[in-house]
């Protein structure tokens, strides 16, 4: 039986490295600076004292996790609908932040990424979604769940 996403296969592939390669080098940067990203989700207003310090302690290795679940295509469903949410999570927070007038850096990319373009970055997760959206759905197909594979092409 053919899998649905062989026709978009090159698209498949080049969603899953886009996404793959923005966490791991989020992820790097995060970590890196973990008092600047620290500052950053402080900067928010939205959480503050131990939940911000788990964030920034714990967002980059799950990003980093991620990342490499989906560039080595292992647990690639998982890994691509992980991201998603991820991506989701980011632009809303990004939106409301922004509705509040609260000018902040992402902190997606460490002290590197500066302030003042919302729009930008909103526009950055939205389309990181879809791909990951993209490449979950691509692995989401009965030629997968009737040969029992746990959603990753081989």
């Amino acid at each position: 039986m053919e899998r649905r996403h062989s026709v978009n296969g090159p698209l498949l592939a080049t969603c899953r490295l886009v996404v793959g390669s923005v966490f791991v080098v989020a992820a790097v940067l995060k970590l890196a600076d973990r008092n600047a990203f620290l500052d950053d989700i402080r900067h928010y207003n939205l959480i503050s004292g131990s939940l911000a310090h788990g964030v920034a302690n714990y967002l980059p290795w799950l990003e980093l996790v991620c990342a490499s679940c989906l560039l080595v295509r292992w647990r690639e469903r998982a890994a691509a609908t992980l991201a998603a949410i991820l991506c989701s999570a980011f632009t809303l927070l990004t939106a409301i932040t922004w509705i509040r007038g609260i000018d902040v850096a992402c902190g997606c990319f460490g002290p590197a990424w500066d302030a003042g373009r919302p729009v930008l970055t909103l526009l950055r997760d939205v389309l990181l979604s879809l791909a990951g959206v993209f490449v979950a759905r691509g692995f989401s197909n009965d030629a997968d769940k009737s040969n029992g594979d746990a959603g990753c092409e081989r």
